[in-house]
């Protein structure tokens, strides 16, 4: 399991990075975990094969990030946390403060995103 850190994170400065910079979703996917945790609950979605449209609104969303890599931020509690995982395998954490700010967080490495927006599984009817 992934452990996902509720913190906020803030600050960064670098140079502009494309998703495939940060991840790159694997060509066949069987199933997407996303275990969201905010600071009074924990939520799971699991979307397989089956859930063509799902998943392709969640990758979708993934690759219009625009980030900026960056060192690890000062970590403040009371943000959300989405825990990504691919096939089984951990993908990368979405820390999310609202509109103020967002990190992508891939194999300990940090990536500011520029204009923040909730995953689109929270819309799911997937629970």
């Amino acid at each position: 399991m992934v452990l996902c850190l509720i913190v906020v994170l803030s600050g960064c400065g670098g140079t502009m990075s494309s998703y495939e910079d940060a991840y790159l979703f694997p060509e066949k996917i069987e199933q997407i975990k996303v275990t969201h945790k905010s600071v009074l609950e924990t939520t799971e979605y699991i979307f397989t094969e089956d859930d063509e449209e799902d998943i392709k609104l969640t990758i979708e969303w993934f690759n219009n990030l625009e980030l900026e890599k960056c060192e690890q931020p000062e970590q403040v509690d009371g943000n959300e946390s989405y825990c990504f995982e691919i096939n089984g395998e951990p993908a990368f954490i979405y820390d999310y403060h609202g509109s103020k700010s967002a990190f992508i967080i891939v194999n300990d490495e940090y990536y500011k995103v520029k204009e923040t927006s909730t995953p689109p599984v929270e819309n799911s009817s997937k629970e």
